[in-house]
């Protein structure tokens, strides 16, 4: 039990890792936490009705809500 817990939090520290180095930043925030596991597939499915505390929204907008871009161009394959 307890290297099962050892791995989960391992995992979840290094996600948070890789956020924070991407945000620029030196000290993990419970942010940054709260989005490494909503980014993992597994972990957020482990982790469904859990609530970080400080932890923020992950944003999630639908595309088609989203203004369309003027002067883009599509490009044909």
């Amino acid at each position: 039990m307890a290297s099962v817990l050892e791995y989960i939090t391992a995992e979840i520290l290094e996600l948070a890792g890789n956020v924070c180095e991407e945000e620029g930043k030196k000290t993990i925030q419970p942010r940054h936490i709260n989005v490494g596991i909503r980014s993992d597939e597994e972990l957020s499915k482990l982790m469904t009705l859990t609530t970080i505390s400080q932890g923020g929204m992950i944003s999630n907008i639908n595309e088609y809500l989203l203004p369309k871009q003027k002067g883009k161009k599509v490009e044909d394959s």
